[in-house]
């Protein structure tokens, strides 16, 4: 039997520590990346007030090395937050399906949300191979 989680802290107060706990004991995630990132709480904010929360939320403390590097806009920051993140979660054994969708919020300056689906268990595997295969389909048109 299978657990799915829905990870929606929408901050970056939930530690890494937290989702590799759970991770053991067999547990699937899905996570919407809903972070406030906008004018006032933007990038450098995170990484100069916020930087210890970033690197418990990411796990490594390398990691805020990794997501710093070269930074130059929310935009950039969020999606290689996400690709961080997501790495991580494969260190634990997670494979998973990210899916991109536009957004229009007051509290997100940014213009796509990325929704993950991550687990270790084979039939979870088989439903992301299987979102996958559709999402990538291709038409012969002669």
């Amino acid at each position: 039997m299978g657990v799915i989680g829905v990870v929606d802290p929408f901050s970056f107060d939930l530690s890494f520590n937290t989702i590799d706990k759970l991770a053991s004991h067999g547990c699937s995630f899905i996570i919407p990346y809903n972070l406030v990132i906008n004018e006032r709480m933007n990038f450098e904010h995170y990484l100069v007030e916020e930087r210890e929360k970033v690197k418990k939320y990411l796990g490594g403390y390398r990691d805020i090395e990794r997501l710093e590097k070269n930074i130059s806009g929310n935009e950039q920051f969020y999606k290689r937050l996400v690709k961080v993140y997501e790495q991580n979660l494969a260190d634990l054994g997670l494979r998973g399906s990210t899916s991109i969708h536009k957004i229009d919020s007051g509290l997100m300056e940014l213009r796509t949300l990325h929704i993950g689906f991550y687990s270790k268990l084979a039939e979870a595997r088989n439903i992301i191979n299987a979102v996958d295969s559709k999402r990538n389909s291709q038409f012969e048109l002669f």
